[in-house]
Protein backbone atom coordinates (compact mmCIF):
# COMPACT_ATOMS: atom_id res chain seq x y z
CA UNK A 1 0.00 0.00 0.00
CA UNK A 2 1.39 3.21 -1.10
CA UNK A 3 1.78 6.28 1.97
CA UNK A 4 -0.47 8.52 0.96
CA UNK A 5 1.18 10.82 3.98
CA UNK A 6 3.88 12.67 2.27
CA UNK A 7 1.23 14.30 -0.42
CA UNK A 8 -0.13 16.57 2.71
CA UNK A 9 -0.71 19.88 0.80
CA UNK A 10 -1.98 22.99 2.19
CA UNK A 11 -4.59 22.32 5.27
CA UNK A 12 -7.04 25.04 5.85
CA UNK A 13 -7.55 28.38 8.32
CA UNK A 14 -10.34 30.31 8.99
CA UNK A 15 -9.78 33.97 7.23
CA UNK A 16 -11.56 36.97 6.48
CA UNK A 17 -13.38 37.87 3.26
CA UNK A 18 -12.13 36.81 0.16
CA UNK A 19 -9.61 38.53 -1.59
CA UNK A 20 -9.34 40.93 1.46
CA UNK A 21 -5.29 40.31 1.63
CA UNK A 22 -4.51 40.21 -1.83
CA UNK A 23 -3.45 43.70 -2.61
CA UNK A 24 -3.47 45.87 -5.46
CA UNK A 25 -0.25 45.49 -6.66
CA UNK A 26 1.01 42.99 -9.22
CA UNK A 27 4.65 41.63 -9.76
CA UNK A 28 6.29 42.69 -12.98
CA UNK A 29 5.89 39.29 -15.56
CA UNK A 30 2.95 38.07 -13.33
CA UNK A 31 -0.94 37.78 -14.86
CA UNK A 32 -3.88 37.84 -12.74
CA UNK A 33 -6.53 35.53 -13.90
CA UNK A 34 -10.45 35.11 -11.49
CA UNK A 35 -10.48 32.05 -10.08
CA UNK A 36 -12.94 30.12 -12.05
CA UNK A 37 -10.94 31.07 -14.94
CA UNK A 38 -8.10 29.02 -13.67
CA UNK A 39 -10.01 25.67 -12.95
CA UNK A 40 -11.17 23.20 -15.53
CA UNK A 41 -13.60 20.35 -15.34
CA UNK A 42 -13.36 17.50 -13.33
CA UNK A 43 -15.53 14.42 -14.12
CA UNK A 44 -15.76 12.39 -10.87
CA UNK A 45 -16.39 8.75 -11.16
CA UNK A 46 -18.99 8.85 -8.31
CA UNK A 47 -19.20 9.98 -4.16
CA UNK A 48 -18.86 7.53 -1.43
CA UNK A 49 -20.70 8.16 1.54
CA UNK A 50 -19.32 8.28 4.88
CA UNK A 51 -20.83 5.12 6.45
CA UNK A 52 -19.52 3.11 3.44
CA UNK A 53 -15.97 3.49 4.01
CA UNK A 54 -13.47 0.79 4.77
CA UNK A 55 -10.97 0.71 6.75
CA UNK A 56 -8.71 -0.96 4.38
CA UNK A 57 -8.44 -1.17 0.50
CA UNK A 58 -6.49 -0.82 -2.69
CA UNK A 59 -8.14 2.87 -3.41
CA UNK A 60 -7.53 5.59 -0.83
CA UNK A 61 -10.58 7.88 0.03
CA UNK A 62 -10.38 11.87 -0.02
CA UNK A 63 -12.84 13.60 1.42
CA UNK A 64 -12.95 17.38 3.60
CA UNK A 65 -12.21 15.64 6.88
CA UNK A 66 -9.05 16.56 8.36
CA UNK A 67 -7.35 13.52 8.15
CA UNK A 68 -5.51 13.21 4.79
CA UNK A 69 -6.69 10.21 3.73
CA UNK A 70 -10.38 9.43 4.96
CA UNK A 71 -10.90 5.26 4.31
CA UNK A 72 -10.42 3.18 1.39
CA UNK A 73 -12.43 1.40 -1.48
CA UNK A 74 -12.21 -1.79 -3.37
CA UNK A 75 -14.14 -0.56 -6.51
CA UNK A 76 -12.39 0.16 -9.21
CA UNK A 77 -15.22 1.72 -11.24
CA UNK A 78 -14.67 4.59 -8.57
CA UNK A 79 -11.87 5.64 -9.12
CA UNK A 80 -10.49 8.83 -10.03
CA UNK A 81 -7.77 8.19 -11.97
CA UNK A 82 -5.83 11.24 -12.50
CA UNK A 83 -3.35 12.45 -15.30
CA UNK A 84 -1.89 15.45 -13.29
CA UNK A 85 -2.01 17.39 -9.92
CA UNK A 86 -5.47 18.72 -8.71
CA UNK A 87 -6.03 20.03 -5.95
CA UNK A 88 -9.17 18.79 -3.21
CA UNK A 89 -11.58 21.99 -1.38
CA UNK A 90 -13.75 21.28 1.53
CA UNK A 91 -16.85 23.05 0.68
CA UNK A 92 -18.45 23.12 4.36
CA UNK A 93 -14.87 22.05 6.28
CA UNK A 94 -12.25 24.99 3.74
CA UNK A 95 -9.95 21.87 4.67
CA UNK A 96 -7.59 22.19 1.61
CA UNK A 97 -5.85 18.78 0.14
CA UNK A 98 -2.92 18.52 -2.67
CA UNK A 99 -3.45 15.54 -4.67
CA UNK A 100 -0.93 13.37 -7.33
CA UNK A 101 -2.04 10.01 -6.97
CA UNK A 102 -5.54 8.04 -8.06
CA UNK A 103 -8.57 8.60 -5.71
CA UNK A 104 -11.81 7.84 -5.01
CA UNK A 105 -14.05 11.01 -3.74
CA UNK A 106 -15.69 10.85 -0.47
CA UNK A 107 -19.28 11.75 -0.36
CA UNK A 108 -21.07 15.40 0.37
CA UNK A 109 -18.65 18.42 0.68
CA UNK A 110 -16.10 17.73 -1.80
CA UNK A 111 -14.94 20.23 -4.77
CA UNK A 112 -12.43 18.68 -7.09
CA UNK A 113 -10.09 21.35 -9.20
CA UNK A 114 -8.22 20.77 -11.32
CA UNK A 115 -5.98 23.80 -12.44
CA UNK A 116 -5.56 24.23 -16.01
CA UNK A 117 -2.49 24.36 -17.71
CA UNK A 118 -0.23 26.70 -16.71
CA UNK A 119 -0.86 26.59 -13.03
CA UNK A 120 0.93 24.50 -11.20
CA UNK A 121 -1.33 22.33 -8.73
CA UNK A 122 0.80 22.81 -5.28
CA UNK A 123 1.09 26.66 -6.11
CA UNK A 124 -2.55 26.96 -6.48
CA UNK A 125 -3.32 24.69 -3.03
CA UNK A 126 -1.22 27.23 -1.19
CA UNK A 127 -2.67 30.63 -2.84
CA UNK A 128 -5.89 28.80 -1.24
CA UNK A 129 -4.74 28.18 1.84
CA UNK A 130 -3.41 31.95 1.62
CA UNK A 131 -6.49 33.21 1.12
CA UNK A 132 -9.29 31.79 3.23
CA UNK A 133 -12.90 32.63 3.68
CA UNK A 134 -14.83 33.57 6.49
CA UNK A 135 -16.09 30.76 8.46
CA UNK A 136 -19.62 30.11 7.48
CA UNK A 137 -19.85 26.74 10.11
CA UNK A 138 -20.71 24.30 8.25
CA UNK A 139 -22.56 25.98 5.55
CA UNK A 140 -20.44 25.92 1.45
CA UNK A 141 -17.87 27.80 1.66
CA UNK A 142 -16.60 27.56 -2.20
CA UNK A 143 -19.30 30.06 -3.40
CA UNK A 144 -17.68 32.80 -1.53
CA UNK A 145 -14.46 32.03 -3.34
CA UNK A 146 -15.45 33.04 -6.65
CA UNK A 147 -14.60 37.00 -6.05
CA UNK A 148 -10.86 35.85 -5.59
CA UNK A 149 -8.04 36.68 -8.25
CA UNK A 150 -4.99 34.20 -8.76
CA UNK A 151 -1.37 36.14 -9.17
CA UNK A 152 0.15 33.71 -11.56
CA UNK A 153 4.04 33.88 -12.18
CA UNK A 154 5.51 32.19 -14.86
CA UNK A 155 5.51 27.97 -14.72
CA UNK A 156 9.19 28.10 -13.09
CA UNK A 157 8.69 30.47 -10.91
CA UNK A 158 5.50 28.98 -9.37
CA UNK A 159 7.90 25.65 -9.01
CA UNK A 160 10.68 27.68 -7.49
CA UNK A 161 8.09 29.14 -5.13
CA UNK A 162 6.67 25.72 -4.04
CA UNK A 163 10.33 24.43 -3.67
CA UNK A 164 11.05 27.19 -1.23
CA UNK A 165 7.50 26.81 0.72
CA UNK A 166 7.66 23.21 0.88
CA UNK A 167 11.80 23.56 2.74
CA UNK A 168 10.31 26.23 4.75
CA UNK A 169 7.36 23.83 5.96
CA UNK A 170 8.75 20.62 6.28
CA UNK A 171 10.71 22.53 9.44
CA UNK A 172 7.27 23.95 10.93
CA UNK A 173 5.99 20.23 10.33
CA UNK A 174 8.31 19.09 12.46
CA UNK A 175 7.85 22.17 15.45
CA UNK A 176 3.86 21.68 15.26
CA UNK A 177 4.08 17.70 15.97
CA UNK A 178 6.50 18.28 18.85
CA UNK A 179 4.26 21.29 20.06
CA UNK A 180 1.37 19.18 19.44
CA UNK A 181 3.29 15.64 20.95
CA UNK A 182 3.34 18.67 23.93
CA UNK A 183 0.17 19.07 24.05
CA UNK A 184 -1.09 15.64 24.11
CA UNK A 185 1.47 14.72 27.06
CA UNK A 186 0.39 17.51 29.36
CA UNK A 187 -3.47 16.29 28.67
CA UNK A 188 -2.67 12.84 29.65
CA UNK A 189 -0.19 13.94 32.30
CA UNK A 190 -3.44 15.68 34.09
CA UNK A 191 -5.27 12.56 33.30
CA UNK A 192 -3.45 9.93 34.85
CA UNK A 193 -3.73 12.39 37.69
CA UNK A 194 -7.09 12.14 37.98
CA UNK A 195 -7.70 8.67 37.10
CA UNK A 196 -4.96 7.66 40.09
CA UNK A 197 -7.16 9.84 42.60
CA UNK A 198 -10.84 8.13 41.35
CA UNK A 199 -9.46 4.65 40.91
CA UNK A 200 -10.41 4.00 44.45
CA UNK A 201 -13.56 5.41 43.79
CA UNK A 202 -15.31 1.91 43.87
CA UNK A 203 -14.89 2.05 48.05
CA UNK A 204 -16.86 5.61 47.94
CA UNK A 205 -20.71 5.03 48.01
CA UNK A 206 -22.10 5.28 44.88
CA UNK A 207 -25.42 7.92 44.69
CA UNK A 208 -27.94 8.44 41.78
CA UNK A 209 -27.07 11.78 40.53
CA UNK A 210 -30.58 12.62 40.88
CA UNK A 211 -30.34 12.03 44.69
CA UNK A 212 -28.04 15.44 45.41
CA UNK A 213 -28.80 17.26 41.98
CA UNK A 214 -31.79 18.15 40.23
CA UNK A 215 -31.35 17.67 36.35
CA UNK A 216 -32.72 20.13 33.70
CA UNK A 217 -33.03 20.33 29.88
CA UNK A 218 -31.78 22.73 27.67
CA UNK A 219 -34.29 24.67 25.27
CA UNK A 220 -34.49 21.98 21.89
CA UNK A 221 -34.25 25.37 19.35
CA UNK A 222 -31.89 28.14 18.95
CA UNK A 223 -32.66 31.81 18.69
CA UNK A 224 -31.39 34.50 16.49
CA UNK A 225 -28.15 35.76 18.16
CA UNK A 226 -26.98 38.97 18.25
CA UNK A 227 -24.09 41.13 19.11
CA UNK A 228 -24.37 42.15 23.02
CA UNK A 229 -26.83 41.23 25.56
CA UNK A 230 -27.01 37.82 27.91
CA UNK A 231 -24.85 35.03 26.74
CA UNK A 232 -26.21 32.21 24.60
CA UNK A 233 -23.78 29.28 25.59
CA UNK A 234 -23.45 26.76 22.77
CA UNK A 235 -22.13 23.19 23.75
CA UNK A 236 -19.13 23.97 21.63
CA UNK A 237 -17.97 26.50 24.64
CA UNK A 238 -17.91 23.61 27.22
CA UNK A 239 -14.19 22.83 27.40
CA UNK A 240 -12.43 20.62 29.77
CA UNK A 241 -13.94 21.65 32.28
CA UNK A 242 -14.54 25.18 32.23
CA UNK A 243 -16.61 27.81 29.74
CA UNK A 244 -14.98 29.43 27.17
CA UNK A 245 -16.42 32.69 26.65
CA UNK A 246 -14.84 32.99 23.12
CA UNK A 247 -17.44 30.45 21.93
CA UNK A 248 -20.47 31.74 22.93
CA UNK A 249 -23.02 34.38 20.95
CA UNK A 250 -25.46 36.68 22.55
CA UNK A 251 -29.37 37.03 22.62
CA UNK A 252 -31.81 39.73 23.19
CA UNK A 253 -33.61 40.47 26.19
CA UNK A 254 -36.72 39.34 25.27
CA UNK A 255 -35.42 36.33 23.73
CA UNK A 256 -33.49 35.16 26.89
CA UNK A 257 -36.38 35.44 29.03
CA UNK A 258 -37.93 33.06 25.90
CA UNK A 259 -35.27 30.41 27.09
CA UNK A 260 -34.74 30.68 30.57
CA UNK A 261 -38.27 29.49 31.35
CA UNK A 262 -37.06 26.33 32.10
CA UNK A 263 -34.49 27.07 34.08
CA UNK A 264 -32.04 30.23 34.37
CA UNK A 265 -28.46 29.09 35.10
CA UNK A 266 -26.73 30.57 38.19
CA UNK A 267 -23.45 30.41 39.76
CA UNK A 268 -22.09 26.76 40.66
CA UNK A 269 -24.58 25.57 37.99
CA UNK A 270 -23.29 22.20 36.48
CA UNK A 271 -23.86 22.47 32.82
CA UNK A 272 -23.70 19.44 30.47
CA UNK A 273 -23.62 18.50 26.36
CA UNK A 274 -25.52 15.56 26.13
CA UNK A 275 -25.44 15.35 22.47
CA UNK A 276 -22.46 15.17 19.98
CA UNK A 277 -19.68 16.17 22.23
CA UNK A 278 -20.43 13.84 25.09
CA UNK A 279 -18.31 14.02 28.36
CA UNK A 280 -17.66 17.94 28.31
CA UNK A 281 -18.83 19.52 31.09
CA UNK A 282 -18.52 23.02 32.49
CA UNK A 283 -19.19 24.88 35.85
CA UNK A 284 -21.36 28.46 35.55
CA UNK A 285 -18.97 31.45 37.09
CA UNK A 286 -19.92 34.30 38.85
CA UNK A 287 -22.09 37.20 37.76
CA UNK A 288 -22.98 35.42 34.43
CA UNK A 289 -25.95 36.03 32.55
CA UNK A 290 -26.36 33.51 30.51
CA UNK A 291 -29.18 30.94 29.04
CA UNK A 292 -28.56 27.16 27.50
CA UNK A 293 -28.22 26.58 24.19
CA UNK A 294 -29.45 23.11 22.46
CA UNK A 295 -28.23 19.59 23.07
CA UNK A 296 -27.18 20.90 26.58
CA UNK A 297 -28.01 20.10 30.70
CA UNK A 298 -27.78 21.60 33.48
CA UNK A 299 -27.50 19.84 37.32
CA UNK A 300 -28.11 22.12 40.40
CA UNK A 301 -26.30 20.87 43.27
CA UNK A 302 -26.66 20.46 46.96
CA UNK A 303 -24.00 21.72 48.31
CA UNK A 304 -24.54 20.16 51.33
CA UNK A 305 -23.81 16.87 49.65
CA UNK A 306 -21.15 17.44 46.77
CA UNK A 307 -18.83 20.01 46.00
CA UNK A 308 -19.63 21.82 41.95
CA UNK A 309 -15.94 21.48 41.68
CA UNK A 310 -15.40 18.25 43.02
CA UNK A 311 -18.32 16.81 40.52
CA UNK A 312 -16.75 18.07 37.76
CA UNK A 313 -13.61 16.73 38.13
CA UNK A 314 -15.02 13.27 39.30
CA UNK A 315 -16.84 13.86 35.52
CA UNK A 316 -13.81 14.52 33.52
CA UNK A 317 -12.28 11.61 35.15
CA UNK A 318 -11.10 8.57 32.84
CA UNK A 319 -13.50 6.31 35.38
CA UNK A 320 -16.33 8.07 34.86
CA UNK A 321 -15.77 9.07 31.00
CA UNK A 322 -15.43 5.05 30.19
CA UNK A 323 -19.35 5.10 32.09
CA UNK A 324 -20.44 7.96 29.66
CA UNK A 325 -18.86 6.20 27.09
CA UNK A 326 -20.92 2.65 28.03
CA UNK A 327 -24.45 4.80 27.91
CA UNK A 328 -24.12 6.37 25.08
CA UNK A 329 -26.88 5.77 22.37
CA UNK A 330 -25.15 5.99 18.67
CA UNK A 331 -27.41 7.97 16.21
CA UNK A 332 -27.52 7.90 12.64
CA UNK A 333 -26.66 10.87 12.66
CA UNK A 334 -25.51 12.48 16.69
CA UNK A 335 -24.68 10.20 19.60
CA UNK A 336 -26.42 11.22 23.22
CA UNK A 337 -26.69 10.09 26.72
CA UNK A 338 -30.32 9.90 27.85
CA UNK A 339 -31.16 13.40 29.58
CA UNK A 340 -34.63 11.18 31.26
CA UNK A 341 -31.98 8.52 32.78
CA UNK A 342 -29.02 11.15 33.67
CA UNK A 343 -30.65 11.29 36.87
CA UNK A 344 -30.10 7.24 37.58
CA UNK A 345 -26.86 7.53 36.55
CA UNK A 346 -24.55 6.24 40.00
CA UNK A 347 -21.91 8.61 40.97
CA UNK A 348 -19.12 8.18 43.09
CA UNK A 349 -19.65 10.23 46.20
CA UNK A 350 -17.08 11.09 49.42
CA UNK A 351 -17.55 12.64 52.10
CA UNK A 352 -17.73 16.59 51.68
CA UNK A 353 -14.40 16.98 53.45
CA UNK A 354 -12.47 14.26 51.00
CA UNK A 355 -13.48 15.78 48.30
CA UNK A 356 -12.06 18.76 49.78
CA UNK A 357 -8.80 17.42 49.98
CA UNK A 358 -9.23 15.82 46.23
CA UNK A 359 -9.66 19.18 44.58
CA UNK A 360 -7.28 20.77 46.52
CA UNK A 361 -4.83 18.50 45.32
CA UNK A 362 -5.80 17.95 41.54
CA UNK A 363 -6.42 21.36 41.40
CA UNK A 364 -2.48 21.97 42.20
CA UNK A 365 -1.61 19.71 39.81
CA UNK A 366 -4.27 21.19 36.99
CA UNK A 367 -2.35 24.44 37.61
CA UNK A 368 0.89 22.88 36.43
CA UNK A 369 -1.45 21.51 33.00
CA UNK A 370 -2.75 24.55 32.32
CA UNK A 371 1.03 26.31 32.11
CA UNK A 372 1.75 23.34 29.96
CA UNK A 373 -1.47 24.21 27.90
CA UNK A 374 -0.99 27.99 27.57
CA UNK A 375 3.10 27.28 26.60
CA UNK A 376 2.01 24.82 23.73
CA UNK A 377 -1.06 26.46 22.23
CA UNK A 378 1.31 29.56 22.14
CA UNK A 379 3.57 28.05 20.25
CA UNK A 380 1.29 26.51 17.58
CA UNK A 381 -0.25 30.07 17.21
CA UNK A 382 3.09 31.20 16.33
CA UNK A 383 3.85 28.03 13.90
CA UNK A 384 0.57 29.17 12.29
CA UNK A 385 1.50 32.83 12.14
CA UNK A 386 4.98 32.28 10.59
CA UNK A 387 3.09 29.57 8.04
CA UNK A 388 0.60 32.33 7.19
CA UNK A 389 2.90 34.64 6.78
CA UNK A 390 5.35 32.97 4.50
CA UNK A 391 2.30 32.15 2.36
CA UNK A 392 1.34 36.02 2.07
CA UNK A 393 5.12 36.69 0.81
CA UNK A 394 5.11 34.16 -1.46
CA UNK A 395 1.52 35.63 -3.48
CA UNK A 396 3.07 38.99 -2.97
CA UNK A 397 6.20 38.06 -5.02
CA UNK A 398 8.04 38.65 -1.90
CA UNK A 399 9.50 35.17 -1.24
CA UNK A 400 13.54 34.91 -2.30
Amino acid sequence: MRDHRRHAGAGCRDGGDPGADQGDAVKAGWEVKPLEKCIEPFKVAGKIPRKQFQSEGPFPIVSQEADYINGYWADEANLNKIAKPLVIFGDHTQVIKYIDFDFVVGADGVKVLQPRDGLDAKFFAYFLEAHPVKSLGYARHFRHMRSLSVPIPPLEEQKRIVAVLDAAFEGLTRAKENAEANLQNARELFESATDAVFSTSGNWTQVPIGDFGEVFDGPHATPKTVDSGPLFLGISSLVDGRIELTKTRHVTDEDYATWTRRVEPREDDVVFAYETRLGQIGLIPPDLKCCLGRRMGLVRLDQSKVRPDFFVLCYLSPHFQRFIADKTVKGATVDRISVKDFPNFPFPLPDIKSQGLIVEQLHAIRHEHDKLLISCKNKLKDIADLRQSLLQKAFAGELT
